[in-house]
């Protein structure tokens, strides 16, 4: 409300001056930038960045909408100088290199920007979503727009018959509004999938590790821990933005029901195929290391390295009557005519045995 009154009382003094400055506050993050942080800075950075740029652009859409901005198309030269394309260039190719798909998009958003009837608030949502196809850093920020202007996603394709100047101009810019989301959500869909493919890989590696060690370590498990909360809050915005642009999110498979039971066969891998990856290139083998391949599948044959007397089986006992060594040579006789052998002296050694065991336990 302060803002639209300052609008109103000084239009050509105050306006002029606070919308630039607005803009320059909503660009994208330097991605080159970003890459030079460590993970913690990079993440402390980005959600200051997210809480600010919410504020803000929630304010342009408000002023956007009770037409504060209007006629401010002319002056939109000045707020895409040659530096200011430099500074996307930088944004979007600096971490990225000059890949085709950045070249795109950064041709497609001078291509917008070449026309006079782009508008402020489409130079900022280009900036903030259109160009951000690659990365999806303002995720957070597209979901608060779909909030704030839910009527831009209800507007029709054409205007109304004998419009003025103003709805013409809010028409086509919501159109191009509306374009730039259905982009921006068929990219993050993309994005999905790949990341479903990611965290499918991790969870059977997971698995090959804990039958082959026994556990995982703490860092495999945050690991994927990050990757599905990921996953799912990107899930969740999808879906939002779909109800929005009145697109369709791929449907994905429960991991939790999905077959991800591992092959307890020796010599077979998770997909049956001995090895081979399968077709989507998700494939996991059931050994870690061909080490531990050759451990379990080489198996050596014990009769061609050990000698036969140890794997011969076992005699049975003889009977306790006999001797326990029938080849032994015959007793020697004594003073007494006993020879060692004899159950006489066997009879007199095994009393002096048990009372020596008695008097021992005695002690």
């Amino acid at each position: 409300d302060i803002i639209c009154l300052l609008h109103c009382r000084f239009p050509d003094t105050f306006t002029p001056q606070f919308i630039p400055a607005l803009v320059k506050h909503l660009a994208p993050p330097v991605r080159s930038q970003l890459q030079a942080m460590t993970a913690e800075q990079r993440e402390r950075q980005e959600a200051t960045r997210l809480a600010r740029q919410r504020i803000l652009l929630r304010i342009l859409v408000e002023l956007w909408s009770s037409g504060v901005l209007y006629g401010f198309d002319a002056r939109l030269p000045m707020l895409t100088t040659h530096a200011e394309y430099s500074r996307l260039e930088n944004s979007l190719m600096g971490g990225l290199g000059a890949t085709p798909r950045s070249e795109e998009l950064l041709a497609s958003y001078r291509s917008i920007l070449g026309d006079g009837q782009a508008g402020v608030l489409a130079h900022v949502i280009y900036q903030l979503f259109y160009l951000d196809q690659i990365s999806h850093l303002s995720l957070t920020l597209a979901l608060g727009f779909t909030k704030w202007a839910p009527y831009v996603f209800q507007a029709p394709p054409d205007p109304p018959s004998d419009p003025d100047g103003f709805t013409v101009m809010f028409f086509r810019q919501c159109k191009s509004i509306v374009q730039v989301f259905t982009a921006y959500h068929q990219s993050l869909c993309t994005s999905l999938t790949q990341q479903h493919k990611l965290i499918r890989k991790l969870a059977r590696k997971n698995e090959t590790r804990l039958l082959n060690r026994g556990s995982i370590t703490e860092e495999e498990q945050q690991q994927y821990g990050k990757a599905r909360m990921t996953f799912t809050k990107a899930l969740e915005i999808a879906e939002l933005l779909a109800e929005a642009t009145g697109e369709k999110v791929p449907e994905f498979p429960d991991d939790d029901g999905d077959q991800y039971q591992l092959s307890v066969s020796f010599g077979l891998s998770r997909n049956g195929t001995d090895g081979q990856d399968s077709e989507d290139g998700d494939g996991e083998d059931l050994w870690e290391d061909e080490d531990t391949r050759d451990f379990y599948e080489k198996l050596l044959d014990l009769r061609t390295r050990v000698p036969g007397i140890f794997l011969a089986e076992k005699t049975s006992k003889r009977e306790s009557s006999g001797s326990d060594y029938p080849d032994a040579s015959p007793s020697v006789p004594t003073s007494q005519g006993h020879g060692i052998g004899s159950p006489e002296t066997s009879s007199e050694e095994m009393a002096t045995k048990a009372i020596t065991m008695e008097s021992v336990d005695a002690k």
